[in-house]
């Protein structure tokens, strides 16, 4: 591409992968989730068929960590704390999701759900619309396609994130049953070789597709 912007004769190569299985619902699944799912495996294929180096790398990245970060307070202002019954026992798993801004977007823009709040949760978004997005989510895997995330993050990983986001909106529930204040922040930690040094990331990150 380069060498075409400088009106000079560029060398153009083609790869052409395997042929890709037609289309088949299977029984029992909405259409729509199911064309969403195969458009997804198709790129997914288009994708690995670029040239390596015509893709930006991904900058590298050690010791990868997450948690959630909670800060809570009743309608006066003073700190509180979770109470035993509702403690996360997933939270590396669901701030993992919660910076993964492509598997978010499938949500947002695939499938309309209305889960924004989720995408900025720096900016501290409404109790209610938090509690509506994680709802929409949850249904959507329990009703639609349980498989969604166990397909991308194995089975084990998929399922833990899935009880985090429930577990996160019983504490949201929590909160607005009893008028308390809270700010639930995924925070992602990894060491930066480029950088020598640990980079903190509380702020999410908004996909951008390849193409």
């Amino acid at each position: 591409m380069s060498a075409g912007l400088k009106f000079k004769r560029p060398l153009l190569m083609m790869n052409v992968g395997q042929v890709l299985p037609a289309a088949e619902i299977p029984e029992g699944m909405a259409k729509k989730i199911y064309f969403q799912e195969h458009a997804t495996h198709i790129m997914d294929a288009v994708y690995s068929l670029v040239p390596s180096e015509e893709i930006a790398p991904d900058p590298e990245i050690i010791n990868e960590r997450f948690e959630m970060e909670i800060n809570l307070t009743d309608s006066a202002g003073h700190t509180l704390v979770i109470p035993p019954e509702l403690q996360f026992k997933h939270p590396t798993q669901l701030a993992k999701l919660l910076h993964r801004p492509a598997v978010l977007d499938i949500f947002l823009v695939n499938l309309q759900l209305p889960v924004t709040p989720l995408l900025s949760l720096m900016k501290k978004p409404a109790l209610d619309d938090l509690i509506i997005a994680l709802e929409s989510i949850l249904s959507y895997l329990e009703k639609e396609n349980p498989y969604l995330l166990t397909y991308r993050f194995g089975v084990r990983e998929g399922l833990e994130m899935q009880e985090g986001l429930e577990e996160l909106l019983k504490i949201l529930e929590w909160c607005s049953s009893n008028n308390h204040q809270i700010a639930a922040i995924p925070v992602r930690r990894y060491y930066s070789p480029s950088e020598d040094q640990e980079i903190i990331q509380r702020e999410q990150e908004f996909y951008q597709p390849w193409m």
